[in-house]
């Protein structure tokens, strides 16, 4: 299994203490749901509401990015790609969307799991499914084949 880095124990921490309505995805939702790969990144789906866009601002910031950096992310969740990347060494990826779901039916049925002492809320593997297999990327149908077996 993976380990956080700091940086994404950080946010993740500042973001459960703000209450920001947020899920992991991607490959460390693959990994917690069984199907284990390695991943370098860690992906995190969050609210476009203006309350949790504050959040993940501050959130970001306390946790050591920079403001403008932070400022910038917020706005890039708006933007065309609807995500914000932060680079190594943090390298923490930002959605506001994800292909097939809308947000709050999959945080009504997300999954708690402990990592790393932090209560983290994790896409549901019904939803991950889901919008894995409408991703491109052979990556994406590996992972759907991985938390389907």
């Amino acid at each position: 299994m993976n380990q956080l880095n700091d940086s994404q124990f950080e946010i993740l921490r500042e973001m459960a203490l703000r209450n920001l309505k947020f899920l992991v995805v991607g490959g460390w939702a693959v990994n917690l749901h069984g199907a284990h790969r390695p991943t370098k990144d860690l992906d995190i789906w969050v609210s476009e509401s203006r309350t949790d866009m504050n959040a993940l601002e501050e959130s970001l910031t306390f946790s050591g990015i920079a403001w403008d950096a932070a400022a910038l992310c917020c706005q890039e969740l708006h933007g065309p790609k609807n995500i914000a990347r932060i680079g190594p060494p943090v390298d923490v990826d930002i959605v506001s969307q994800l292909n097939g779901l809308v947000f709050e039916d999959s945080l009504d049925r997300l999954e708690w799991f402990i990592v790393d002492g932090l209560r983290l809320p994790v896409i549901c593997k019904n939803h991950l499914i889901i919008t894995k297999s409408k991703s491109e990327g052979q990556k994406h149908l590996d992972d759907v084949h991985a938390l389907r077996s």
